[in-house]
This record gives C-alpha cells, sequence and structure tokens, in this order.
C-alpha cells in the first residue's frame, strides 16, 4: 500500500496506519503537489474533488464514507471571502468596463458632467454662461477625462 513521503511526497510502502490527521495533511501535500492545477469552490463542479479523494483513499487503503457521513464532523465557520485588490487592478478592470460598455460609459461621463454644471452654477465668473454652453463644456471636458482615463492611462 503507497503513502506519502512527506519528503518529496514520493509514494513508499505503509507500514504503520495512518490517523485522520495523517490522511487530511497527506491529501492536502499530495494536491498541492501535483502537476495538474484543480481549482474548488462554491462555483465549481465539485464531481473533481470526489474523484482525488475516491483516489487518495484507494492509495492509501482508506475507507469510504461512513453511514454516519456528513452528521459526524463539524466544518470550520466560514471567514468573509475577503479578495486583496490593488488599487491599480481596481482600475483597470473598471476602465475596461468603461471602455467595453457604452452605456456605462455614457452614465459615468453624465455624472462627472453634472457634477462640473452642478460646481459652476452660482460661481462668480460662471453666471453669465449660458446653460447650454455650460453643459456642452462639462460633456466634453467628461469625455476627455474618460478617454485619458481608460485609454491613455491603460497602454
Amino acid at each position: 500500500m503507497a503513502s506519502m513521503d512527506y519528503n518529496g511526497c514520493k509514494e513508499k510502502k505503509m507500514k504503520k496506519r495512518i490517523t485522520a490527521t495523517d490522511a487530511l495533511f497527506g491529501f492536502g501535500v499530495w494536491l498541492t503537489t501535483r502537476k495538474e492545477i484543480v481549482t474548488f469552490s462554491h462555483k465549481h463542479d465539485t464531481g473533481k474533488m470526489v474523484d482525488l479523494i475516491g483516489q487518495f483513499l484507494k492509495t492509501n487503503n482508506l475507507p469510504n464514507v461512513s453511514k454516519n457521513y456528513p452528521g459526524n464532523f463539524i466544518t470550520p465557520e466560514e471567514e468573509p471571502i475577503r479578495e486583496e485588490v490593488s488599487v491599480a487592478r481596481a482600475v483597470k478592470v473598471l476602465t475596461g468596463s468603461i471602455r467595453e460598455d457604452e452605456e456605462l460609459r455614457i452614465g459615468y461621463q453624465a455624472n462627472i458632467a453634472m457634477a462640473v454644471v452642478d460646481e459652476c452654477k452660482g460661481t462668480v465668473g460662471f453666471e453669465d454662461i449660458p446653460y447650454d454652453t455650460l453643459h456642452q463644456a462639462a460633456n466634453k471636458a467628461a469625455d476627455r477625462f474618460l478617454t485619458n482615463w481608460c485609454y491613455d492611462s491603460n497602454k
């Protein structure tokens, strides 16, 4: 019967009975030293995981699940998924979305332009500018900003 050797993860003949803890750690070592990359999460098919568990159980001459499964163990409380995302990555994703989605770009442009218009209304020196002229200038400025940000900054 084969087992995991933690010094290089080579198979060797087992001479002692494997404990549950040994099996869990051995399975983890085996998974993380395989050439094939396998992803497990709530979003992925469980078939591959079941196959790998079965292969590990058979290789180590371990029994299949008991009749008490799944009521005979406690799962750890799950911590919220926190994916560390850099500001640079977030900007790249956002600007890419704005480039690809015309409705999203229009929404951003309108919000930027209206912020400019709102800021200029009632500001000394801007009260004589006709609203349509101010609105057109704000739209052009917002378009220029988005073009510079979404295209030029991603080169």
